[in-house]
């Protein structure tokens, strides 16, 4: 599961980052037959056979977080003077 929130969180370790069964398998260091006899697999199904919700790109999120950055250190020099 931790595999599998690392690549939803776009913080892959050993893999491209897209999310796959192959990919959690390969964050995860398991096999796949492995995997599918766990119950975190029909959980992972669950999330991803979910209703499309548009989930955010890691590079959105980092723009996001750099715009963010910004707007808080304009805030900082604002209140500082």
């Amino acid at each position: 599961m931790v595999a599998f929130e690392r690549l939803m969180h776009g913080l892959s370790e050993t893999t491209d980052g897209k999310i796959t069964i192959v990919n959690v398998c390969a964050e995860a260091g398991v096999s796949r037959a492995t995997y599918y006899r766990s119950p975190v697999a029909q959980a992972v199904k669950e999330i991803l056979d979910a209703p499309q919700i548009r989930r955010p790109e890691p590079e959105e999120l980092r723009a996001e977080v750099s715009r963010l950055k910004r707007a808080e250190r304009e805030l900082r020099r604002d209140h500082a003077s």
